[in-house]
């Protein structure tokens, strides 16, 4: 079972993360910015985070994980509702609109290649 505080605590440098990621760019953000946004020591950070790429696979995994469910969930429907299909990828969309709008204004995110080439080719 997972430690609660640990949960919270993952999911706070996480949302800390992309705010910092979406004001000064995933570049210009340091490990050390989000630690001390955080009031953690760097090595707390790095026991759940050892490095600034590991931040951001994980703040893009909830949506190319629910993207690539849509996918595979469309290609199993001999006959797609193309609305129903239209209102999941929508909601899909708002629902991540704040790393959505990261990805879209910071190349560096959309180059990386285990974010970028998955996002395009699903």
């Amino acid at each position: 079972m997972s430690d609660p505080s640990r949960i919270g605590t993952r999911e706070q440098i996480l949302d800390t993360a992309l705010d910092l990621f979406s004001t000064q760019g995933y570049a210009s953000t340091s490990l050390r910015q989000i630690a001390d946004r955080q009031k953690l020591t760097k090595a707390a950070l790095y026991y759940h985070f050892p490095a600034k790429e590991l931040l951001l696979v994980e703040l893009t995994r909830p949506f190319l994980e629910g993207l690539s469910q849509l996918v595979t969930e469309q290609r199993a429907i001999a006959e797609p509702d193309a609305e129903a299909l239209l209102n999941a990828y929508l909601d899909l969309f708002v629902a991540h609109r704040d790393l959505l709008a990261l990805l879209a204004s910071d190349p560096a995110t959309m180059h990386h290649p285990d974010i970028g080439l998955r996002a395009r080719s699903l």
